[in-house]
C-alpha cells in the first residue's frame, strides 16, 4: 500500500507542476502569482514523501518492488540500502526530481519582484513536469513484480562505499541546482532586463550549486581512488567527464556574475553561460543513463529510453537557445572590460578546458558515424591539452591584477619546488606546476595579508593546493608489483611493507581474504594496512579492497591480486601529495558553500583596491 501512496504523490507532485509552470502566465497573472510559492512547497513536500516511501521500502526488504529487488538484498548493511535509493537509473532520478523541487523552493524566497520570482519558479515547474512524466511513463520506481522474489539481487559490490552514500546526492543538487540559473536566465531574457538585483540574488545561487557540484566530484574522484584500486583519481572516463563539464561552465558563470557586479559588464555572458550549464548538467544526466558509453559509473537502460532523453535535452537546450537569439538584446554595459582585470581570462579558460573535455568525450562517439572505425581517447589527449590551460590559468591568476609584489612568490616557490622534486630529477610538466601552485599560494596569501580573506582569495588557494597536491601524486609516486608470502616484505619510497598474515574474513554479504601488512620507516612502525579480496556471493563477484595508510607526507597504497602457491600478489604504492587533493577539493567546496550571509570586514580603501 505504501508505493501505491507514493506513486500517487507523485503523479499529485506533476499535476501541481503543471499548475506551476502555467499560473504566472494567465491573463490574472498577479493573482495567480502569489501561488508559486505555496505550489512549490507542496510540490516539494509530496516529492519528499515519494523519496522516503522509496527508502522505507529499502529498509523492509520489500522486494515485490522491481527497483529495491535489482538493487539490494536483506543482508545489504543498513547505511548501503540508502545509497541503493539512489544507486539506479529509477531512484536517481527520483532523488533529482526532489532536488528540483528544492531548488524551486529556493527561488522562490529570492529578494526579487513577485512576477519575476513567480516566472523563475514556472521555469521549474515545466521541468519537474517533464521529469515527472518521464519517471510515471518510462522509469517509474514503484513498479511492482508478482510474485516477488525471494531475495533481491543485491547492491552493486562497487557501490557499496560510504563515498557512493554521499557522492550522488552531491552530484545532484549542483546539476540541478544550475537549473536555477536556467530559470534565471531565461527569465531575464523574457523580461528582456539584467540589472545589479537580479544579478545579487543570483550570485549566491550560482555559487551554492557550483560547491554542490564541487563536493560531489571530490567524493568521486576519493571513491575511485580507494576503491577501484588503479590507484588514480581521475581517469578521464566519459561520466567524469560529465561532471567536469558543468563545473567548468560553472566556473565561467561565477566569473561573468562577478565581472557585471564590479563592472556591469558580460551581461550576455551570464545570460548564455546560464542556459549552457543546465544543458551541460542534462548532457551529463544522458550520458549516464542513455547507454552510448561503457563506464563503471554508468547506468545500464534500454535505447528507446535513452532517446527519450535525448528528446527531453534536446528541447530544453533549443528553448533557451531559441529565446536567448530573439529576447537577448541588452542596454549597452557603461565600460569595456580590460584584460587585465583577469575577468576574460577567468571566463575563457574555463571554457577552452571545457571544450577540451567535450570533445574528446563525444569524438568517439561520432566518428564511426562519420564513417571511421571505433577509437579510443584516453588521457594522453587530456593530458597534452587540458593541463597547459589549467597552468596557463593559474598562471593568470598570478600575474593579474598585477601588483608589485606579485613576483616576491616566485622567490619562495622556486627552492621549495626544487625541494620537493630532489633537485632537477622530478619530471618537467609535474615539476612547472608544483612552481605554479605554489606560487600562486604565495601570491594569493600576499593578496590576504593587503585586502583580507575573500571567497575569491579561498577559491584561489585550495586550487593553488589541490594541484599541489596532484603534481606531486603524478611525478613523485612509487610503485611496484610483487608476489609476498607471510614474513616477506618489500621496499616502496621511503619505507617498508611486510606481509605478516593472511586471514580469512566473513562481512554481512560476503567473504574474504584479509592481508595483514606493517609499514616502518627504517626499524620503527609507522602502521598497518589491511587490503582485502572479497567475495560476493549474491552477485558473485570478486572485489579487491584497497588498504591504506595515510600519513603526513602521502599514502602507504596496497591492492591485492590472485595466489600463486600461497603467495599473494600485491601491487604496493607510496603517493606522496594526496592529502593535498582532498584538502584542497574541500577548502573549494567550503567556498561554494559558505553561508549565503557570509562577509568580512573591508576597509572602504580595501574594498576599491580587491574584488570578492
Amino acid at each position: 500500500m505504501l508505493p501505491e501512496l507514493a506513486l500517487f504523490a507523485l503523479l499529485l507532485a506533476t499535476s501541481l507542476a503543471f499548475c506551476l509552470g502555467g499560473l504566472p502566465w494567465l491573463p490574472t497573472r498577479l493573482g495567480a502569482m502569489a501561488l508559486a510559492r505555496p505550489l512549490g512547497w507542496l510540490s516539494a513536500a509530496l516529492v519528499g514523501l515519494s523519496l522516503l516511501l522509496l527508502a522505507h521500502a529499502f529498509v523492509t526488504d520489500d522486494f515485490t518492488l522491481n527497483y529495491v529487488a535489482q538493487h539490494s538484498n536483506s543482508r545489504l548493511p543498513l547505511p548501503f540500502k540508502f545509497a541503493a535509493v539512489w544507486g539506479g537509473h529509477e531512484g536517481s532520478l527520483l532523488f533529482f526530481l526532489f532536488a528540483l523541487t528544492l531548488w524551486n523552493l529556493r527561488l522562490g524566497a529570492l529578494a526579487l519582484p513577485l512576477a519575476t520570482r513567480a516566472r523563475a519558479q514556472s521555469v521549474l515547474g515545466w521541468l519537474i513536469l517533464l521529469l515527472g512524466l518521464f519517471l510515471l511513463t518510462e522509469s517509474n520506481p514503484f513498479a511492482r513484480a508478482f510474485p516477488p522474489p525471494f531475495e533481491g539481487r543485491d547492491l552493486n559490490p562497487m557501490l557499496q562505499d560510504v563515498a557512493l552514500i554521499l557522492h550522488p546526492p552531491l552530484l545532484y543538487l549542483g546539476y540541478v541546482g544550475f537549473a536555477a540559473s536556467f530559470a534565471l536566465s531565461i527569465t531575464a531574457l523574457w523580461e528582456r532586463h539584467l540589472d545589479a538585483s537580479l544579478v545579487h540574488a543570483w550570485r549566491p545561487l550560482a555559487r551554492a550549486a557550483w560547491g554542490w557540484l564541487t563536493a560531489g566530484i571530490a567524493l568521486g574522484a576519493w571513491w575511485a581512488y580507494h576503491e577501484l584500486g588503479w590507484g588514480g583519481w581521475w581517469f578521464w572516463d566519459p561520466v567524469e567527464n560529465a561532471s567536469l563539464l558543468p563545473w567548468l561552465f560553472g566556473t565561467a558563470l561565477l566569473h561573468a556574475l562577478t565581472a557585471f557586479a564590479h563592472r556591469g559588464q558580460c551581461g550576455h555572458a551570464i545570460l548564455l553561460l546560464g542556459l549552457l550549464t543546465f544543458v551541460m548538467s542534462l548532457l551529463g544526466t544522458f550520458m549516464v543513463r542513455a547507454g552510448v558509453i561503457s563506464s563503471v559509473h554508468a547506468f545500464a537502460i534500454d535505447a528507446g529510453r535513452g532517446q527519450r532523453l535525448l528528446l527531453l535535452l534536446g528541447a530544453t537546450a533549443l528553448t533557451g537557445l531559441i529565446l536567448y537569439g530573439w529576447r537577448g538584446r541588452l542596454p549597452k554595459a557603461p565600460e569595456r572590460l580590460h584584460w587585465r582585470d583577469g575577468f576574460i581570462g577567468a571566463i575563457a579558460l574555463p571554457l577552452l578546458g571545457a571544450t577540451v573535455v567535450l570533445i574528446g568525450t563525444f569524438y568517439p562517439l561520432l566518428h564511426p558515424l562519420l564513417g571511421g572505425g571505433a577509437i579510443s581517447v584516453g588521457a594522453p589527449y587530456f593530458n597534452t591539452l587540458f593541463v597547459p590551460l589549467l597552468l596557463l590559468a593559474m598562471l593568470t591568476l598570478i600575474l593579474l591584477p598585477q601588483t608589485r609584489s606579485r613576483w616576491a612568490g616566485l622567490l619562495v616557490a622556486l627552492p621549495v619546488t626544487l625541494w620537493l622534486g630532489n633537485g632537477v630529477t622530478a619530471p618537467p610538466l609535474p615539476a612547472l606546476a608544483t612552481l605554479l601552485a605554489l606560487w600562486l599560494a604565495c601570491a594569493t596569501l600576499q593578496r590576504v595579508w593587503r585586502c583580507g580573506v575573500q571567497r575569491g582569495h579561498l577559491a584561489h588557494l585550495a586550487l593553488a593546493i589541490l594541484v599541489l597536491g596532484a603534481s606531486q601524486l603524478a611525478g613523485h609516486t612509487h610503485e611496484r608489483t610483487l608476489l609476498l608470502a607471510p614474513g616477506e616484505g618489500a621496499t616502496v619510497g621511503p619505507y617498508r611493507l611486510q606481509l605478516e598474515a593472511i586471514t580469512p574474513e566473513l562481512g554481512p554479504n560476503y567473504s574474504a581474504e584479509r592481508y595483514h601488512l606493517v609499514a616502518r620507516h627504517g626499524e620503527r612502525v609507522i602502521g598497518h594496512l589491511y587490503p582485502e579480496r572479497r567475495h560476493y556471493s549474491v552477485r558473485t563477484m570478486p572485489m579487491n579492497e584497497v588498504g591504506i595508510l595515510r600519513l603526513a607526507s602521502g599514502d602507504l597504497y596496497a591492492v591485492p591480486g590472485e595466489k600463486k602457491k600461497g603467495r599473494v600478489a600485491l601491487r604496493l604504492a607510496y603517493k606522496p601529495g594526496v592529502s593535498g587533493l582532498w584538502l584542497g577539493s574541500a577548502l573549494l567546496a567550503l567556498v561554494g558553500l559558505l553561508p549565503l550571509g557570509w562577509r568580512l570586514h573591508r576597509t572602504a580603501t580595501k574594498e576599491a583596491q580587491c574584488h570578492d
